[in-house]
């Protein structure tokens, strides 16, 4: 789901790619209308192995890869407006590659935000039918890695941050090189904020492994499973 903005998209230059039977657009860059929303700027994106007699007499697209290279992606989320997304055609890629990307998302409504830094993201088989609607948890098996993800939650009381974070699907292990709770503000001062006097938490994790991990059921649940999680160290303050 997207915010409902209107979006205005640039694309300075288009070849053909005729050995990959595909196209590469440059400079893409991609404006909300009313100036408030999701802003983009793609350096490149190609599309690789797109088969022309599925596109031509079935009107399906069918595309083996697509790239998209040095993205920059920023903005404000209106979570309570959101319009969803909706293919026009049966959809089929083979493989989606993010081949770096820097993410910086808040939401309109609160305190909570997200980011990711040097972002590599990789998403297999990715497939859907015509007239469905575009969802996370439909969303297929991938690998990815990061320099930094952050998390600010709604109430701005914690920064989650993950240095190093990468996923494989082939060994369906997390590791993280250090995993930080961060309090958004000090001891009374963020004990006076809350109601019930909840307890100001600090905590950093080094080398954390989560085995046995498998992102498609967090989609679906909100839950990640892990079958055995190994740290080598931990900090944690309490006040």
């Amino acid at each position: 789901a997207l915010d409902e903005s209107n979006y205005e998209v640039k694309i300075e230059d288009v070849n053909t790619l005729l050995l990959a039977r595909g196209i590469e657009l440059e400079s893409v860059i991609v404006n909300p209308e009313s100036g408030r929303g999701l802003k983009a700027e793609i350096q490149s994106i190609k599309f690789k192995g797109v088969n022309l007699i599925k596109l031509i007499f079935k009107s399906d697209l069918d595309i083996k890869e697509v790239t998209l290279s040095n993205s920059k992606v920023e903005g404000v989320l209106a979570t309570t407006k959101v319009k969803h997304l909706v293919s026009t055609l049966n959809l089929n890629i083979g493989k989606i590659v993010l081949d770096k990307i820097d993410l910086k998302i808040r939401n309109a409504s609160d305190a909570k935000s997200y980011s990711i830094r040097d972002g590599f993201f990789t998403l297999y088989n990715f497939d859907i039918l015509k007239k469905d609607t575009l969802l996370m948890k439909n969303m297929g098996e991938f690998d990815f890695k990061a320099a930094e993800v952050m998390v600010v939650s709604a109430d701005s009381f914690y920064t989650y941050q993950a240095i190093n974070p990468s996923y494989t699907l082939l060994s369906a292990s997390l590791q993280i090189d250090s995993f930080r709770v961060i309090p958004g503000y000090k001891d009374y001062d963020f004990t006076s904020r809350h109601e019930f006097q909840t307890d100001c938490i600090e905590a950093e994790f080094s080398n954390v492994t989560a085995h046995g991990v498998f992102f498609q059921d967090y989609f679906k649940s909100k839950d990640i499973i892990s079958s055995l999680v190994e740290i080598d160290s931990m900090d944690i303050n309490v006040f």
